[in-house]
């Protein structure tokens, strides 16, 4: 789960993390729409930018505030693993049992699955109609039409 959506529903930003080394490794990205211009919103219709919802944001000064919040956050994931970080996903994420979900897997295979949660290592559990439970590590995911991998 690494889409941010913002108050309007659009994509907001996005966090990418790729482990390396196994579990004892991993690189974070993380993207945020600062300001979008009308070209990007013809481009791009389904994002919204930050400045769409309050003042403009240098882009520094946000760097600043937000560096010590996301160094804690991944301070505690080390410190106490997925389980620390799953709950205040749970929390905040926009997707709710039972929600259907359009699932493209690596490979190009896409289903239609149902919505149940978030496993105990991150990866999305999701069920077919009249299927067992399953647990997705990698994906591609649509909510309403709109990515959210």
């Amino acid at each position: 789960p690494n889409d941010l959506i913002g108050p309007g529903g659009g994509k907001l930003g996005g966090i990418l993390v790729e482990l390396r080394d196994g579990p004892r490794r991993a690189v974070c990205g993380i993207g945020l729409n600062l300001a979008a211009g009308p070209a990007l919103r013809e481009e791009l219709p389904g994002a919204e930018a930050l400045d769409e919802h309050g003042p403009r944001l240098v882009r520094d000064e946000l760097l600043l505030e937000a560096a010590p919040a996301v160094l804690a956050a991944v301070e505690r994931w080390r410190d106490e693993g997925c389980k620390a970080v799953r709950q205040r996903w749970l929390a905040l994420t926009l997707h709710r049992p039972g929600d259907e979900l359009m699932v493209t897997v690596p490979g190009g295979a896409r289903r239609a699955l149902a919505y149940e949660g978030l496993g105990e290592a991150g990866e999305l559990l999701a069920r077919a109609a009249g299927g067992g439970l399953e647990r997705i590590a990698s994906a591609e995911v649509e909510l309403d039409g709109r990515a959210g991998g």
